[in-house]
């Protein structure tokens, strides 16, 4: 019984590798995802090539008692992460407010500029428009940052989330007698009476309420 389990863990393993390989948004970061998903089938490879010896068939293990979690259901579920989404909402609304004043005004000294053009000698219109590119830049950059430093605290508040909701499942699973918790995104079939879901996204919602986002 624990030989077919792990034989079908194998298999969906095999096919994580492949989307992994096929659809992953971030072409930095495939290798590094390929890699992690490739030595996942090789320990269950290992694994399995071990239970096929004849040292393993002196023995046994424990018969599996699974819990299936849909955690991206737990999350969208959550009401820390609706609240973050809220403040992300907020602070998105108003830096979109800022960028748009900040275009008004490039474009107010690109058009003064232009009319300097017939005024002014070559020289000194050239360091205008270099001091005007200057401006633009460093403003172009300090959007970037704030963008990015969104970005992170996001997903760091979204990791406390997750985090937390793993222990949850620990905790569920240790009063239930479950050996085996696994993510219904990596589950081709399971029975419903399996799934947990509901029940930590419920301890989740009790735990927490709010995350804190350090923007």
């Amino acid at each position: 019984m624990a030989l077919k389990i792990l034989n079908s863990f194998l298999k969906v393993l095999m096919a994580r590798s492949v989307a992994t390989w096929q659809s992953h948004p971030f072409k930095e970061g495939l290798p590094r995802a390929f890699r992690v998903a490739r030595n996942d089938v090789l320990k269950a490879i290992a694994i399995l090539l071990s239970l096929s010896s004849p040292t393993f068939a002196a023995t046994s293990l424990p018969n599996a008692k699974i819990a299936i979690v849909d955690v991206q259901l737990v999350l969208d579920s959550s009401v820390a992460v609706k609240h973050l989404r809220e403040s992300i909402d907020k602070i998105s609304e108003q830096f979109s407010k800022e960028l748009s004043a900040k275009e008004i005004e490039f474009k107010q000294i690109e058009a003064a500029l232009v009319k300097k053009r017939e005024t002014l000698k070559p020289e000194q219109f050239d360091i205008e428009v270099e001091g005007f590119y200057k401006k633009l830049s460093a403003f172009q950059h300090d959007t970037q940052k704030k963008k990015e430093k969104l970005e992170r605290a996001h997903s760091e508040a979204i990791e406390s989330v997750h985090e937390t909701t793993i222990k949850i499942v620990h905790e569920i699973s240790k009063e239930k007698g479950f050996n085996l918790a696994l993510p219904m995104s990596q589950t081709l079939y399971s029975d419903e009476v399996l799934n947990i879901t509901a029940e930590v996204t419920t301890r989740l919602n009790q735990k927490i309420t709010e995350v804190q986002l350090k923007y």
